[in-house]
């Protein structure tokens, strides 16, 4: 039951992912689409159009293409938690009054990637299948959505460690990675010389793994002997999610195109381990989570006290992507050169809260209850403008690409957490391909600046008062940022935002890819 399960979405866990870019999808789906920064939708002419915009399958090359690739991804994250840690009644606590340090997520390294790195691999293909239908052609692929899932930030803190200071961002999010697999099919057709539809089907294979903090009774001060770390591991066997596309060519030199991502629902199911610390304590017993009777479960029968049965019901968001690009020829009928302009609307407002379910009991007696993890999440719009110049080398050919883009902030102001980043960012990025006849050779790198954002209140309430101007509690709806994990507490939130201070963070990327055609 923990602000870590936010994670899942931003592990990707699920759809087809398109050349998008805002909440928590970096700009471009495979390298091709990054190096442009993500300005793709109406270009997509290649394998990888069946997770940018499917019907670019039917203006692939004829054959059978294989396209095999990765997105290199680092992300820079720092955090300064606004306040000092708070005296606690009646306890010696050494590190009282003092400023929360700065942490930063420099020790993070994913399960799939060269040292910070995360490696986000693609491999696709397109072919006819040698079905001899004229404008049908097929794609498969193995495909993710470019982003950062992997979070270290505290995980060498032990609980109730009398020397050393808990960490600033405990209840937000502690450790977090993630692995996902979207295999994925489909089809390209082209009705006539003026319009190419498509559609793309994915199932979608997820893992999430991750620890946080949660408060055991009311601990407005967050002192840690009322608290519990919480860890989960949870997957999805089954994500399932489509995609529909449209090429059209209206004029001479113009292509249009239009991708439509179907919203994706997350159902995780796994595991989670409770610890309490040991000075938490109800009617002066000792804090144990226990596993219900497997006819009280509300998440799935056979909990342990070892491993809790845990559900994680989470979503990504619906995506519509318009584009259009001006085509440059060559003077033989082929294409030269073009530069393109995408707009993209990502609707995480739909999908801002995520569901909790653990199935344990205080005691034995004392339900956990679920929890809705909330983010503040808005919707995003995207703006990229990005292009490429083919220059003849002989028989061969030096292609060059490169974009821009700009995206507006997921998350609502106030709402910046470190689990999902929800920034407003800024790309640019560029990419050189060499092509011979049979093999294509790319690479390519880019920059998404950030920034430096002060977010939340000055508000630290103390037990039973909230951040209203008189004192008092507000309601959740009106609450500037998340409240700590509180699974113990049936009612409404206690109101003690967690996530207030200035976070500053960075992305660098690089593209590889080799294509070759049969």
């Amino acid at each position: 039951m923990l602000s870590l399960v936010a994670l899942a979405s931003l592990a990707t866990v699920a759809a087809p992912a398109p050349a998008h870019a805002g909440g928590l999808y970096l700009p471009g789906i495979g390298p091709t689409a990054q190096s442009r920064a993500g300005a793709y939708v109406a270009k997509s002419d290649d394998p990888t159009a069946i997770g940018t915009n499917p019907a670019g399958l039917a203006d692939a090359d004829s054959g059978t293409v294989i396209f095999v690739g990765a997105n290199l991804v680092n992300y820079s994250l720092e955090y300064t938690r606004r306040g000092t840690y708070d005296a606690v009644p009646n306890e010696d606590i050494p590190w009282a009054g003092q400023a929360y340090a700065t942490v930063n997520n420099d020790d993070a390294r994913p399960a799939i990637g060269i040292g910070p790195y995360q490696a986000v691999p693609m491999i696709a293909v397109s072919s006819g299948l040698g079905l001899g239908i004229d404008g049908l052609r097929f794609g498969f692929g193995l495909i993710a959505p470019t982003a950062y899932p992997e979070r270290d930030i505290g995980s060498d803190y032990v609980l109730d460690d009398p020397d050393v200071p808990p960490p600033p961002g405990r209840y937000d999010t502690v450790t977090q990675s993630a692995a996902v697999v979207l295999p994925s099919i489909g089809a390209g057709y082209r009705v006539n010389d003026k319009l190419d539809v498509g559609v793309r089907l994915s199932w979608g294979l997820g893992q999430v793994q991750g620890k946080t903090y949660v408060w055991g009774t009311s601990n407005n001060p967050e002192w840690t002997g009322n608290d519990a770390v919480f860890t989960i591991d949870a997957k999805d066997n089954f994500v399932p999610a489509f995609g529909v596309g449209v090429l059209a060519r209206p004029i001479d030199h113009v292509e249009v195109g239009l991708n439509f991502d179907s919203q994706v629902n997350v159902h995780g199911k796994g595991t989670g381990t409770s610890v309490a610390s040991d000075s938490l304590a109800i009617g002066g017993m000792p804090v144990v989570v226990l596993p219900p009777d497997d006819s009280m479960a509300k998440c799935a029968p056979g909990g342990t006290a070892d491993a809790l049965s845990a559900c994680i019901d989470i979503g990504l968001p619906m995506v519509t992507t318009l584009g259009g690009r001006y085509i440059f020829d060559d003077g033989a009928g082929g294409e030269r050169g073009d530069v393109e302009l995408d707009v993209a609307w990502e609707r995480w407002s739909a999908v801002s809260d995520h569901h909790v379910v653990v199935d344990g009991a205080a005691l034995g007696t004392i339900p956990l209850n679920a929890t809705d993890i909330q983010h503040g999440a808005k919707d995003v719009i995207s703006v990229r403008l990005g292009g490429g110049w083919s220059v003849p080398m002989g028989g061969n050919a030096l292609a060059l690409s490169g974009g821009v883009a700009m995206d507006t902030a997921m998350a609502k102001d106030g709402w910046q957490r470190l689990d999902l980043d929800g920034a407003a960012r800024q790309t640019v990025a560029a990419g050189v391909s060499y092509v011979l006849p049979k093999l294509t050779f790319h690479l390519g790198g880019g920059y998404v600046h950030e920034g430096t954002r002060d977010v939340g209140t000055d508000c630290n309430p103390q037990p039973g008062m909230g951040c209203a101007a008189d004192g008092s509690e507000l309601p959740p709806d009106q609450r500037t940022g998340p409240d700590p994990v509180q699974p113990l507490n049936a009612g409404t939130p206690f109101e003690s935002p967690m996530n207030a201070g200035t976070y500053t963070s960075s992305y660098l990327l690089f593209n590889l890819s080799v294509t070759a055609k049969f």
